[in-house]
């Protein structure tokens, strides 16, 4: 399977006191979208991290976007592509 991921540059929020989710929570957000592409018998999958971090508390905070993207930069494997959106 090939996977294209996307990291997002939100604003920075400026927030020192928010709550951070750890990379391990991201790690297995990620797993479990590679897990159901799989079943759906999927070649390619698009994967957004503002769409990993939403549902956690502060998920649209820049630091936890910084922190999604450097998990899903020590997840690629060869093959995957990077796609940056600003």
């Amino acid at each position: 399977m090939r996977i294209a991921a996307v990291a997002q540059s939100p604003a920075p929020s400026g927030n020192k006191e928010e709550a951070l989710v750890s990379l391990d929570q991201f790690r297995q957000k990620l797993h479990a979208q590679f897990e159901l592409a799989v079943a759906r018998g999927a070649t390619h999958l698009r994967i957004k991290s503002e769409e990993l971090a939403a549902p956690f508390p502060r998920g649209g905070s820049a630091s936890q976007h910084l922190s999604c993207c450097e998990m899903m930069l020590e997840e690629m494997r060869v093959g995957d592509v990077l796609g940056c959106e600003q």
